[in-house]
């Protein structure tokens, strides 16, 4: 049944084209409105390519095979396009130096609420928001590209918080940060969570900056398996 969650994914694997292995096998998982999972695993189990299957980018970037199905609220998304999922889903990239897509801070944060046609006067309140949370507006001007990994990242991260998503994919979110923003992003989360939005944190084991309600370990072969 998939009525009762928010979001179900029911026996996932992906294949690039080139390449006879599959970046993961038989992924399953179900996440209620307000929930908290962690997927680990080492560095290339797959935990980015799963991401990035979840928002759609399999229907437009990547060249492989999906097998296997995603439901969100019991409307079937497996084959939908990104631009379907973005008000649904929103996915934090674990390289923050590949995904900023305008020269300057201001325009970055709101780049995806822009994009997804959300009313102008809300993304002011949440820009302003987030650019005073995280000391971005004496910074609006300044080129993304001149910021350090870690700044960059929680300025991706602004950008998801204004375009606000039901479902939050972060990659590797606490990789690069330092201890106050550790403590930020785990506050955030956890806000976020008690209002009913839910979150998938793509971790290496042994990351435990949050309690999940549930972890997924994706073994290096490519199979997930329930904890």
């Amino acid at each position: 049944m998939t009525e009762n969650f928010e979001l179900k994914v029911s026996n996932l694997s992906f294949r690039y084209s080139n390449t006879s292995r599959n970046a993961f096998s038989n992924i399953n998982f179900s996440i209620l409105k307000g929930q908290i999972i962690c997927i680990e695993g080492v560095s290339g189990s797959g935990k980015t390519t799963l991401a990035e299957v979840l928002m759609g980018m399999h229907t437009d970037y990547l060249k492989g095979y999906l097998e296997g199905s995603i439901f969100f609220n019991n409307n079937d998304l497996t084959d939908k396009p990104i631009k379907e999922r973005a008000l649904k889903m929103g996915l934090l990239f674990q390289d923050a130096y590949s995904y900023c897509f305008t020269d300057n801070v201001l325009d970055e944060i709101v780049f995806n609420a822009v994009w997804q046609g959300i009313d102008r006067q809300i993304i002011e309140e949440k820009y302003k928001k987030v650019a005073e949370l995280f000391n971005f507006m004496e910074l609006e001007k300044k080129n993304p590209l001149e910021l350090s990994h870690g700044s960059r990242k929680i300025l991706l991260l602004s950008s998801l918080l204004v375009s606000d998503p039901s479902i939050y994919i972060l990659d590797e979110v606490f990789s690069s940060l330092d201890e106050k923003n550790i403590k930020a992003v785990t506050r955030i989360v956890l806000e976020k969570a008690s209002e009913g939005h839910s979150f998938i944190l793509l971790e290496h084991p042994g990351n435990n900056y949050l309690s999940y309600k549930e972890r997924i370990n994706i073994e290096h072969q490519g199979e997930g398996q329930h904890e």
